[in-house]
């Protein structure tokens, strides 16, 4: 009887004290968890703020640290971490709940991973690897409205491409289509600039000069038609406004959301 008596004891104790012992852990994992995302560039403002919730109770210690790790796997994988530090700030800041911030994060790392495979495999440079920086660019593409599809069509279609110039055409296609322009208009166009290699850094901005000359009048296949001939002839974005029959007063920039 005494010996039952003593087990009751010992599973009452285990009962009352291991709901305090998970939230402890789960506390060190998030500090832990915090100290390594400081190493990895996440603003100090941001792995603050995470600590300070999980900590003064204003979100679940362990959910805390389940969205920290999701946040240092950007800096594991070598990818940008702007953007997923970015967007965390953005969620806390608008009080969304940690597990759907988790989720956004964990969709933008499947577009950076299929980004960086795309781009890994297309190329026919030897030893060429993209960049953190380009498949960050090429990973907020898809963030942008690009289809899966048609960034791998693009990259293997285009694999001769210099690889800076074919970054180039997959921001340009993201912000055309932000623009309300399709992919089967706009590839003509970036397939000409990568063929004579005159796909230069500005028509990243082509977007804006398609706007310009939206209101203007000008329809998607006069656009298509001029950009494509300025392209070919080696001519500069600003030359396509001046065969358009207008003048940019300032540089394009991209489409803003």
């Amino acid at each position: 009887m005494r010996s039952d008596l003593c087990l009751m004891l010992t599973l009452a104790a285990i009962l009352l004290f291991w709901p305090l012992a998970r939230p402890a852990e789960a506390q060190d994992d998030l500090e832990s968890t915090v100290q390594r995302l400081e190493s990895c560039g996440v603003p100090a403002a941001l792995t603050s703020r995470l600590l300070a919730l999980g900590l003064e109770g204003q979100m679940a210690p362990a959910e805390a640290a389940s969205l920290a790790r999701t946040l240092l796997a950007p800096c594991t994988e070598n990818f940008p971490v702007a953007p997923f530090a970015d967007k965390t700030a953005e969620g806390l800041a608008k009080h969304i709940p940690a597990p759907r911030i988790q989720s956004a994060l964990e969709a933008k790392l499947e577009d950076y991973r299929f980004a960086r495979t795309a781009l890994a495999s297309a190329t026919q440079e030897p030893g060429w690897e993209p960049t953190p920086e380009q498949v960050g660019l090429a990973g907020e593409s898809l963030a942008l409205g690009v289809e899966r599809e048609e960034l791998a069509t693009l990259v293997r279609t285009q694999a001769q491409a210099d690889p800076a110039m074919l970054l180039t055409a997959v921001q340009a296609l993201a912000y055309m289509k932000q623009a309300g322009y399709d992919a089967d208009m706009v590839r003509p166009i970036l397939d000409a600039g990568l063929n004579a290699q005159s796909l230069t850094p500005e028509w990243v901005y082509l977007s804006r000069v398609a706007l310009t000359a939206r209101k203007r009048g000008v329809g998607p296949e006069q656009l298509r038609d001029a950009a494509i001939q300025a392209l070919s002839q080696g001519h500069d974005l600003r030359s396509l406004t001046r065969d358009l029959g207008f003048t940019a007063r300032n540089n394009p920039g991209p489409v803003q959301e």
